[in-house]
């Protein structure tokens, strides 16, 4: 659908940002600096998807007028969408460092797990009822599942470590 599209970005531009941070990450010995890397790429990442907030209403305010009014039922999922991809680009910093710093790529196969089975659920409940928007509201919480948990694994970890 055109709102799955126009969200594609965030996938692109996580990848991007994924492999800046990767080899930085791997290379770190010692937790005070990878905090502080860390913190500096969480603040990148997130000044960035401010500005894409900022860009949203523009964004809604396009669809229609150039793709034309039939895709104005499109704008519901897009945002909802948008924020979804949103979330999983926030996750980034938070995903490479388990991979990277921890060296626990273990740890994405129980949160894939999880992750499929909730959104497993929710789609049975949503999907039928709510449609586009159901799925797009699927996406949404599985993907601030990934951000959440993660974020909670990091923490704890490096509070552990002291």
């Amino acid at each position: 659908s055109a709102a799955n599209q126009l969200t594609q970005v965030f996938p692109q531009l996580s990848f991007a940002v994924a492999s800046v941070i990767a080899p930085k990450l791997s290379s770190l010995k010692d937790k005070k600096t990878a905090i502080s890397y860390l913190k500096k790429t969480q603040l990148l990442v997130f000044l960035i998807a401010f500005g894409a907030i900022i860009l949203l209403p523009g964004a809604i305010f396009l669809i229609p007028l150039v793709l034309g009014s039939i895709y104005h039922e499109s704008i519901g999922p897009f945002v909802i969408l948008f924020f979804a991809q949103l979330i999983f680009f926030l996750s980034i910093p938070v995903h490479q460092s388990i991979f990277y710093y921890f060296a626990k790529p273990k740890f994405f196969v129980f949160i894939s797990l999880l992750n499929l089975i909730l959104m497993f659920i929710l789609a049975i409940y949503l999907i039928p009822e709510y449609r586009v928007t159901g799925a797009a509201v699927v996406i949404l919480f599985g993907n601030i599942f990934n951000l959440l948990v993660p974020t909670v694994w990091v923490v704890y970890n490096f509070r552990k470590s002291k």
